[in-house]
């Protein structure tokens, strides 16, 4: 067996721009993202919810084609997914697959025989606007990042009058902002799109 040498890196991310299809847009997830991870890294994409963090991991897992750029693991191309890569995606399917993020949020109100027809569409559309997917209420589950499933789920809560998905909304937020102070030191910052407030950032620990 070859030992990999260490100045070279393990993954060569190198302007690689992924997107997909949804029945009313093309959605770029990323946008000529760079990184390189050498052996013994910890290494953290950080960024909102939908910024394409989970996407990028589904490429560098072979699950996805890039349509510019590339990905190498030890030198070779990654085309597909392979047993030398391990990948645990965050995902929240407690909703209806079959249904759009408007109607999910419209059947929690209908089911629960709190609204219906115009008045419930109305007031789905106001917390979708509240958790900032107005531009997905006609995607389906299966075209969202997994953090954006979650903040379907909290705009359905909020819609039929649930304080805890608000209060947890809020307290993720907060507890980001707090780790990122907190791990400032101790990251440095490899690649990052400024001028933007919902941009990808990677990072890497700093070796001790």
């Amino acid at each position: 067996m070859v030992e990999h040498d260490a100045a070279t890196p393990l993954l060569d991310v190198r302007g690689v721009t992924l997107q997909y299809k949804t029945r009313e847009h093309l959605v770029t997830a990323t946008y000529r993202v760079d990184f390189q991870v050498f052996k013994s890294d910890r290494y953290v994409l950080l960024g909102p919810s939908g910024c394409g963090k989970s996407t990028l991991l589904k490429a560098v897992g072979g699950c996805m084609t890039p349509v510019e750029g590339s990905i190498h693991l030890k030198g070779a191309a990654i085309t597909k997914p392979g047993a030398d890569r391990m990948m645990v995606f965050q995902e929240f399917d407690q909703l209806l697959p079959w249904k759009t993020v408007t109607e999910n949020v419209i059947f929690a109100l209908t089911s629960s025989g709190r609204q219906s027809g115009k008045a419930a569409e109305e007031k789905a559309m106001q917390y979708i606007e509240k958790v900032s997917l107005t531009k997905f209420a006609n995607n389906y589950p299966h075209t969202l990042s997994g953090g954006m499933k979650q903040r379907v789920a909290i705009a359905r809560g909020m819609a039929i009058g649930n304080p805890t998905s608000c209060s947890w909304t809020n307290r993720s937020q907060h507890w980001m902002r707090l780790l990122a102070a907190r791990c400032r030191k101790r990251f440095c910052s490899c690649g990052t799109t400024p001028g933007s407030p919902s941009c990808l950032r990677c990072t890497r620990f700093r070796k001790r």
